[in-house]
Parts: structure tokens; C-alpha cells; sequence
């Protein structure tokens, strides 16, 4: 297998995130074989030729998948508290590599719950990241409002939401109304919906109801591909096999 050796200390679970491993580099303490690199994209076989931190040989981590039932207020960003790695813990408490190798494969912020895959397989999470393989995820939300069927056709077709400061149109969604709900309390009304995108550009779901005047009260993922949040259960985490992923992703 070829990878690039960033790619690889990744892997390996030898520092706790990119800028150490950059750092590691940089500084001259990895070595390929017998030969000091400093660049981050030098690409080799993995299987023929041996890396070395500090002269002490390191190996690739064995690919891990993680199913994992994001908290409200947990943060995918590394460095944050509290935050979704956490609830690796009791799997991985004694695998201090394994912990730091894995990753969380397309974030949700802070304040939506629900679906996450966690992994150390780049492969795989470049797979299921690539706009090309267009992988359904789906979201559950209360929005603020009662949704009208105008509002539906218009998230259908694609909305404008900024990416990165530029203007960018949604591609086509599926959206479904569940239901309108009226709070005595409030007289306010809103609605519950389900929605399916295959993009994923940051915080676009509340971006796209933005977009039609129906603020995003709750946010939950319940799919990625074939995966539901369902199979977990009552349980915060599920190890599955590659397999299983790749299953999961390939069809819609």
C-alpha cells in the first residue's frame, strides 16, 4: 500500500494531530528507511520499506470502523472538550495508538447530533467524502415555522448558502414535511422534516433552512449511505467491519 508519509504517521497514531506530526518532520526526526525526509507528501510502499521516529521503528495502525451516536454539545474538532473521540475510551483505553489514529469522517458541529463514522482509513474517508460518490446522508430537524409546500420545492431544487465566504447553490435534496406541531404555550408553530442531501459543506442544513426563513431549532443524522443511526441501539459506539462500511456507502 502507498501512502504519503504524513498519511502514514497519521496512521500510526504517533502524535495527536497534524501540526505535531508536521512538526516531526520538519525537524528531521523520521526517517524511510535509511534516509531523513522532510516532506510531508513523500510517497512510498508501505509494505517495502520501514519508518523510523526517533530511531525507533513505528507500523501502521490496523484499519479501524467506528459507528458512533454523536451527543449534543460534543465537538469533532480535535483539541475541543467535550468531545466525540471520547466516547472511543472503553473500546480503545488500552490502545493509546489506535486512539490517536482515528478521525471523524464528515464533522457535525457542536450543537446537532446523531450518525458519525470514526476510522482510521484515509481510503475510506476519502471515499465517502468525494462529491463524485455522492453519498446520501440524511437529517432529521425541527425547524422554526410551519414549512409550506413552496418552501419544500424550493430546498428541492437547491438553495444558495455561502462556502468559504463564496455564494454556492445546494444540489437537488429530498425533503420531506412530517409534521407541523403548535405550542399551546407559545401559539408559535413548528415542523419536523426529514431531509437527504449528498453534499456536505459546513453546517448546510442549517444553512439551506436559513435560506427558506425556517431556522433550525434540533438537527439529527440519522444515515450516511446504508448506515442508520438505528443499529446502534441504545449504545453510544459500534465497531463494525471494513466491510461493512464499504457496503454501507456503496449503495443508496
Amino acid at each position: 500500500m502507498k501512502l504519503r508519509l504524513h498519511q502514514f504517521l497519521a496512521r500510526s497514531g504517533v502524535a495527536k494531530n497534524n501540526f505535531e506530526i508536521m512538526q516531526m518532520i520538519k525537524k528531521g526526526r523520521v526517517r524511510v528507511d535509511n534516509d531523513v525526509v522532510t516532506a510531508e507528501s513523500f510517497i512510498f510502499d508501505t509494505r517495502l520499506r520501514r519508518v523510523y521516529l526517533d530511531n525507533e521503528e513505528i507500523n501502521l495502525q490496523p484499519a479501524r470502523y467506528f459507528l458512533v451516536n454523536k451527543p449534543k454539545g460534543h465537538s469533532c474538532q480535535r483539541g475541543e472538550y467535550p468531545n466525540v473521540t471520547d466516547l472511543l475510551e472503553n473500546i480503545l483505553k488500552s490502545e493509546p495508538l489506535a486512539m490517536r489514529s482515528v478521525f471523524v469522517v464528515g464533522r457535525l458541529d457542536r450543537d446537532t447530533e446523531g450518525l458519525l463514522i470514526l476510522t482510521n482509513d484515509g481510503k475510506v474517508a476519502a471515499k465517502i467524502l468525494q462529491p463524485i460518490e455522492a453519498v446520501e446522508k440524511e437529517y432529521e430537524a425541527v425547524v422554526s415555522g410551519g414549512v409550506t409546500e413552496k418552501a419544500i420545492e424550493t430546498l428541492k431544487k437547491g438553495v444558495k448558502i455561502v462556502v468559504e465566504s463564496e455564494d454556492y447553490l445546494t444540489a437537488p435534496a429530498d425533503i420531506r414535511l412530517i409534521k407541523r406541531v403548535k405550542i399551546p404555550s407559545s401559539g408559535k408553530t413548528t415542523s419536523l422534516v426529514r431531509i437527504t442531501i449528498t453534499e456536505g459543506k459546513k453546517r448546510q442544513v442549517r444553512q439551506m433552512f436559513e435560506a427558506v426563513l425556517h431556522p433550525v431549532i434540533s438537527l439529527k443524522r440519522l444515515r450516511i449511505g446504508n448506515l442508520k443511526l438505528e443499529e446502534l441501539g441504545d449504545r453510544w459506539v459500534m465497531e463494525i467491519p471494513r466491510s461493512e462500511i464499504i457496503d454501507g456507502i456503496s449503495k443508496n
